[in-house]
């Protein structure tokens, strides 16, 4: 039951308690104001009846008075009447008294003389003394019967009197008995929960977060109880959401490089300061807490006076001043704080809080970044010098040196000066200096000169032992030689992308050329070797024959360089063990040295196989010994080693023509004379010799490089005159390590043979003596001049065994697609190719496709032969 339930129940029924007592205490008062009536109303009535005796006794004793007499008659009627309605019962005997009164009244004044009992005769007087004997009997009888009836009328109010108060008592002991049992109840359900409450309050008042209060049921007290626990959780919730956020705020005050604090408007007290203070101002927060004027004291004097007027503000919120702060260890920092005010309930500032914020390395970022654009602008103005290619090197570099100490702190004292190689330029003015920064300029990992920028004396305000460059000055420097390096770099590229195309110009014609001229030496050569089969050794005319094959095979061996050189040379690239090949050549590359030379080999052990033309390496070689002996004159060293070399991107980046990768190295060092300088960077160009006309053509390094660049390699050359040159082949490495020979064949001889070849050739010359020599070794000649013309032939004769094409041919289909077409007509038929000059039809990146057989022109029989074996009995 709840409270108010209980509380109303017993509230009930003490209002019923309060009016039945009231109630019985009403009708016991009515009851006892009626007796109290009565007993008013008989002491009247006794007052009367004095009186009524008063006037007996004087008509009896005194005068008999009519008047008198008749009075009490009338007062004895009335005087029974009061007592009949008073007690008619127990004042029936009084009644009767009085009655007898009245009568003897009337009959006594009827019988009274007029005058006095003492003239009265004694008739009268015997009548009157017997009738006032009886008045006096009755007068007794009725002061009896009054009082017994005063007796019982004290009776009767001392009872109702008592039942007054008896009534009173009862209702009073059962309104005490009811609220005794309502307190009991009431106690009996409040004690517990009140004391809980109680305990909880002061538990809860002493700080006791983990007070709850128990609930003893679904009353007001346990509800009471429910909503207690519920604020102590909120409580405790919300003081842990606010020792969250004060935890959160003290990691964010502590850690954070702000300056955050709290004061007093009158800046009295400090309330908070974050731990940052002590590292911008390199006071303790302590030391603030103690004296709040340490803050005021750190501002520098020049800053102070302001930062106190401006303190004014802060109330208004408009605070926000920059000023420095000198640190205990004189060091000064940049601080900018800001304010606002706090304001409480009634709209008035108790606190005053603000931001400190060390801005030294933003201001001082601000001047670096001044420097930074003065830099910029010398910089965007070389790097439009260097640009341009308008300028000759030699105006980029005065320009330079000109203009460089505009850029720098004191350009009033400031001397500058460029050196590329042996050349210099000098700013105006230029006296050695006394203090100087310099930058080298380098091209390819080499020293090409310097930059050089001082001060011939330092101004008053250079402060003597501080370095008077600043920290952003060297790197200005080394980016101005940054871009006169990028600028040599870009144009000595252009100059080598120029050479690189005259020289694509000089291939192009060179093939063409190549074509036509070993079209006419297979010819020549040709028929000298069928004139020398066909003539006796003591002929006459045989030697003039033999000048003519051996000048032809000059010619075509110049050919064969002038392909190497324009990399238009059809090379057939084998895997090889590079110090194996070398050892296997030691001897030939001995006698073309000479016996003045010595040969010493530094060869790597585990050495990478390259992949790589072998008949065309060892030319290569042989024309670096060639050129090595011829620097040698009074004998030397030649050096050859070998090693594994991995060239990166930076490597790749700065040479033409190369990717990164793993390379192996074959180097050639003698230790001749040299090369000049100025004329190493045209040693690779064709024709270009320096041995004069009667000793050497000018294309054995061009031969070198075209070979080493259409193998897929790197060639380098270093030379220092009078101490030797250093030739670096980097030859690519196999992707494999088989070692087995990848394109060996099969050696055919010079058997003959009785096949059908059909021979497309457009040179008439050459036609025919390939016709003459296939049809001399047995075979069935068949002739077309043209693509078109042998397809013909071949849509004849289904039984053609080979087909014998050059590659290069009018009528707008070479010789590989006349192959294609005609293994579409012939699927089994055999092909070989014959050129001088193999463009791209059957040669890719400077190698033979696979599975394609070539021969060369010019060519001999034998080699005819043997192709033509080698194509007729080699797989299909």
């Amino acid at each position: 039951m709840k409270l108010r339930t209980l509380s109303g129940t017993f509230l009930t029924a003490a209002l019923a308690a309060l009016l039945l007592l009231g109630a019985f205490s009403v009708h016991a008062w009515r009851t006892f104001s009626g007796h109290l009536e009565d007993i008013h109303t008989f002491s009247e009535l006794r007052t009367e009846m004095e009186q009524f005796k008063s006037a007996i006794d004087y008509v009896t004793l005194i005068r008999s008075d009519i008047d008198v007499l008749q009075g009490v008659g009338v007062d004895a009627r009335r005087l029974a009447e009061s007592i009949r309605t008073l007690d008619p019962v127990a004042g029936a005997p009084a009644i009767l008294h009085l009655n007898e009164i009245a009568h003897l009244s009337e009959v006594l004044a009827e019988a009274a003389p007029d005058t006095s009992l003492l003239h009265a005769d004694e008739l009268q007087r015997d009548t009157l003394m017997a009738l006032s004997r009886q008045l006096l009997v009755h007068r007794s009888g009725v002061t009896d019967v009054l009082n017994t009836l005063d007796r019982a009328q004290d009776e009767s109010v001392a009872t109702a009197l008592m039942a007054l108060v008896g009534t009173l008592t009862a209702v009073a002991m059962a309104l005490a008995l009811l609220s005794l049992i309502g307190f009991t109840l009431i106690h009996r359900r409040l004690r517990r929960p009140l004391a809980d409450l109680q305990r909880g309050l002061s538990l809860f008042a002493r700080g006791d977060p983990d007070t709850h209060i128990p609930i003893r049921g679904n009353d007001e007290l346990g509800e009471l109880a429910r909503l207690f626990n519920r604020m102590v959780d909120q409580r405790q919730q919300y003081e842990d959401t606010l020792k969250d956020q004060e935890e959160r705020f003290r990691q964010l005050a502590e850690n954070i490089d702000e300056v955050f604090w709290m004061s007093t408007p009158d800046k009295r007290s400090v309330l908070y300061v974050s731990p940052a203070f002590e590292r911008v101002w390199g006071v303790s927060c302590g030391a603030l807490y103690d004296r709040p004027e340490v803050w005021l004291d750190a501002i520098h004097e020049e800053d102070r006076a302001r930062v106190i007027e401006a303190a004014g503000r802060q109330a208004k919120g408009t605070y926000n001043e920059e000023y420095r702060v000198v640190r205990p260890d004189g060091s000064v920092r940049m601080i900018l704080d800001r304010a606002f005010p706090i304001h409480d309930d009634r709209g008035q500032v108790y606190r005053i809080a603000g931001v400190a914020v060390d801005v030294t390395h933003m201001r001082q970022m601000e001047v670096d970044l001044r420097e930074r654009v003065k830099e910029l602008r010398t910089l965007y103005r070389i790097l439009e010098l260097t640009a341009d290619a308008t300028r000759t090197t030699y105006e980029v570099c005065e320009e330079v040196a000109n203009m460089l100490p505009a850029g720098f702190t004191w350009p009033e004292h400031a001397v500058a000066r460029v050196v590329i190689g042996s050349e210099e330029w000098r700013s105006p003015c230029w006296e050695t200096p006394t203090f100087k920064i310099m930058s080298t300029i380098r091209h390819d990992g080499t020293d090409e000169g310097f930059i050089e920028v001082g001060y011939t004396r330092l101004p008053a305000e250079a402060q003597p032992q501080s370095d008077p460059f600043l920290p952003e000055e060297q790197p200005l420097l080394d980016g101005v030689a940054g871009h006169l390096s990028r600028m040599l770099h870009t144009r000595r590229m252009i100059h080598t992308l120029n050479q690189s195309d005259r020289l694509s110009a000089i291939g192009q014609l060179t093939g063409g050329v190549a074509h036509d001229f070993n079209n006419l030496l297979t010819v020549i050569i040709g028929n000298a070797e069928l004139l020398q089969l066909r003539m006796d050794r003591d002929d006459t005319l045989r030697g003039l024959v033999d000048m003519i094959g051996s000048a032809a095979q000059r010619g075509a061996e110049l050919t064969q360089r002038l392909l190497a050189f324009s990399r238009h040379q059809v090379l057939e690239p084998r895997i090889i063990d590079a110090n194996a090949h070398l050892e296997g050549i030691t001897d030939l590359l001995q006698r073309a040295l000479g016996e003045h030379i010595e040969i010493r080999f530094v060869l790597t052990p585990d050495l990478w196989p390259a992949m790589v033309d072998p008949g065309q390496l060892e030319n290569a070689l042989l024309n670096l010994c060639i050129n090595a002996r011829d620097a040698m004159g009074d004998g030397g060293f030649l050096t050859i080693e070998t090693a594994n070399a991995v060239l990166d991107e930076h490597y790749a980046d700065t040479h033409m023509e190369v990717n990164p990768g793993e390379y192996v190295l074959l180097s050639v060092t003698d230790t001749g004379e040299g090369i000049a300088p100025e004329i190493l960077d045209k040693v690779f160009e064709p024709f270009f010799t320096t041995k004069g006309a009667e000793r050497g053509t000018g294309l054995g390094l061009s031969m070198v490089h075209g070979f080493v660049k259409q193998s897929g390699g790197q060639i380098s050359i270093y030379s220092e005159p009078g101490h030797g040159t250093t030739v670096r082949l980097y030859l690519p490495r196999a992707a494999h390590t088989d070692m087995k020979d990848a394109a060996a064949t099969t050696d055919a001889g010079t058997r003959r043979g009785d096949e059908i070849i059909l021979l497309v050739e457009d040179d008439r010359l050459v036609r025919r003596y390939a016709q003459e020599q296939l049809s001399a070794l047995g075979y069935t000649v068949l002739v077309a001049t043209n693509a078109h013309e042998a397809l013909g032939v071949l849509h004849e004769h289904l039984n053609v065994d080979l087909l014998f094409t050059d590659v290069v041919m009018p009528g707008g289909m070479n010789g590989r697609e006349l192959a294609d077409a005609a293994r579409a007509l012939h699927p089994d038929i055999r092909v070989l190719y014959t050129s001088g000059y193999t463009q791209n039809a059957i040669v890719h990146q400077g190698r033979l496709d696979t599975g394609v057989l070539l021969l060369a022109k010019p060519y001999r029989q034998a080699d005819l032969a043997r192709k033509v074996r080698e194509a007729l009995d080699g797989p299909r």
